[in-house]
Parts: C-alpha cells; sequence; structure tokens
C-alpha cells in the first residue's frame, strides 16, 4: 500500500467521521486507532491494502492488539480498550469500504466489570476547599455539586452559568443533548471568588480557559491536578474526575432521590446507565433488603 492510497483511506475515514457529525474526541481517538492499524499493517501484515484482508487477518489484528503494551501503564490492552477499535474498523469498512459488517466473524470482546470506588460526600467537601488553587477548587465544585462529566464541566462558557435562576446549562454532552444542571449555592460562591480573582470578564468566553487563545482547560490537566492533590492529602484512593460525578449521583441516591430524577440530572440516555448507582448503593451501605433466611416464620416451622 503506497503513500498514496494510506492518504486516501485517511481523508475519506475522517470525512466519514465528521460527516456523522460524531464527537470531537471520537473523531479524534478513531482517527488515531485507523492510524495504527495501517501501521500495523505496514510493519507486520506484509503492507497488505484493507480491501483485501479476510475476517482471519483482522482477527490476527485484534490478537496483536490484546499483546500490545499501553505506552502509559505499560500494561496490555484489555477489552474495553480493544473493543473501541474494533467499532473503527467496522466504521471504516462499512462507510469507507462498502462491506458488509459481521459481527459473529468479529465480535466485541467481553470485560469484567468492577464497582468504582466513590468519594464520600464528606471526602469531596475536603478535598474541594482543601484546593488552593481557586481555578481547580471551582472545577472540582461544578463537577461534583451539578454530577457533570470532566468534559461538559471543562467547556463551561459564563453564559451557561445562570444565577439567577440556580442552574447551569450544559450544551456539549455525550449524547448530543443539552440540559440544565443544578447550580448548588456553595458552588457559585466558589465561582463568584474565582471569577472576581480573575478580573470580572465579561467576554462570555471559556469559564475555565486553557493556555492557547479560545480554548479551555483540557481534561486530562483536571485529571492530572485531582491526582496531585490527592497524592498531597496522603488519600490512597485513586480519585478520578468521574469519581465525584459518581459521589453526587450515590449522595442523592442515599437520601432519596429517586432514579428518574437522578438519570436527567446526570444526562444519561438510558436509565440502564444510571441503574447502576443501585449495585453501588448496595456495597456502600451494605444490603437494603432482608435474606429470607433471616425472616420470620411461625414456630412449627423453626
Amino acid at each position: 500500500m503506497n503513500l498514496e492510497i494510506r492518504d486516501k483511506y485517511l481523508t475519506d475515514f475522517k470525512n466519514i467521521l465528521d460527516l456523522r457529525e460524531l464527537a470531537d474526541s471520537t473523531i479524534k481517538n478513531y482517527t488515531r486507532y485507523f492510524e495504527e492499524f495501517l501501521d500495523w499493517l505496514e510493519s507486520d501484515y506484509d503492507d497488505r491494502d484493507p480491501r483485501d484482508l479476510s475476517w482471519k487477518d483482522l482477527r490476527v489484528y485484534i490478537n496483536h492488539l490484546k499483546n500490545k503494551t499501553n505506552s502509559h501503564s505499560g500494561k496490555k490492552l484489555n477489552p474495553r480498550s480493544i473493543n473501541p477499535r474494533i467499532a473503527q474498523l467496522h466504521d471504516f469498512y462499512a462507510y469507507v469500504l462498502h462491506k458488509v459488517w459481521d459481527k459473529y466473524q468479529l465480535p466485541s470482546l467481553r470485560y469484567d466489570t468492577y464497582l468504582p470506588v466513590v468519594p464520600t460526600a464528606e471526602e469531596a467537601y475536603e478535598f474541594i476547599y482543601s484546593l488552593d488553587n481557586l481555578k481547580h477548587r471551582a472545577i472540582v465544585a461544578v463537577i461534583y455539586s451539578a454530577g457533570l462529566r470532566v468534559s461538559e464541566a471543562v467547556s463551561l462558557k459564563y453564559n451557561d452559568i445562570v444565577a439567577s435562576r440556580g442552574y447551569i446549562i450544559i450544551r456539549k454532552t455525550k449524547n448530543r443533548s443539552e440540559r440544565r444542571a443544578i447550580l448548588a449555592k456553595r458552588t457559585l460562591a466558589i465561582l463568584t471568588q474565582y471569577w472576581i480573582s480573575i478580573g470580572k470578564p465579561q467576554d462570555g468566553g471559556y469559564l475555565f480557559p486553557g493556555q492557547r487563545q479560545d480554548s479551555h482547560l483540557s481534561t486530562e490537566s483536571v485529571r492530572r491536578f485531582i491526582k496531585k492533590h490527592l497524592e498531597q492529602l496522603g488519600w490512597k484512593n485513586n480519585y478520578t474526575p468521574h469519581s465525584f460525578r459518581h459521589c453526587f449521583a450515590l449522595t442523592l441516591l442515599q437520601n432519596g432521590t429517586d432514579l428518574l430524577t437522578i438519570k436527567y440530572a446526570l444526562g444519561h440516555k438510558s436509565i440502564h446507565s444510571t441503574s447502576a448507582y443501585l449495585v453501588m448503593n448496595n456495597n456502600e451501605e451494605g444490603q437494603n433488603y432482608i435474606s429470607p433466611f433471616d425472616m420470620e416464620i411461625s414456630d412449627d416451622r423453626k
């Protein structure tokens, strides 16, 4: 496969991803996965054209991924990391090469699921108010108090904070549905303090700007400063930005908020995603039902 053909495949694939209006992060990841696939063909598979590969060849590639080491963690790629790469292959073969995709020839991988480690409401409060950097404090406060995804929080603009009505407008969401999130009074106080500290900007730009002009803080930057602050506090739990979103939902559930309200607050597309917090709640507080073996029975059955 010469460079001209490779570039054409890349261009055609990017055009399809843009046409489908996928999230920027998805386009970025799928493009990277596709380049990895083409690199593998070039170095390990006789530089063959993707059009000429069989299902067996594609399965060889998936087995190659299973044995590949993640450059960041130093560990082998897990099924959760491989499945998006299978999805990328599906999109390329279906939308660019116009080939029928057979999920039985190349199925998604099964994976184990684990309950996330979630901070308590008290820990969230302590973590937020122990952050000396006002910008960092404001970001974590927004994520926790409104149950936002980190990508939603860093994308906020000044006019998304509707202080007079007590809500935050979430415009850029994972499932492409605009929603309103609650604006906590404590969060508004922190945001006001942060806004004053940076000179009361009125330009309507990003609430949490990045280093480049007209850009917002990256999600990776938020992950890094949270990890650093955990180390400073001496906390052993590996909390992430998403842990504070989990804490928001779990605390609401434990205080009697119904699941549909939590679903809307989190911006979940399906109640199935929200129902995971029922399992987390049982794990957090112990089972909230009685075993039949502990139920009262009549004397003649004892």
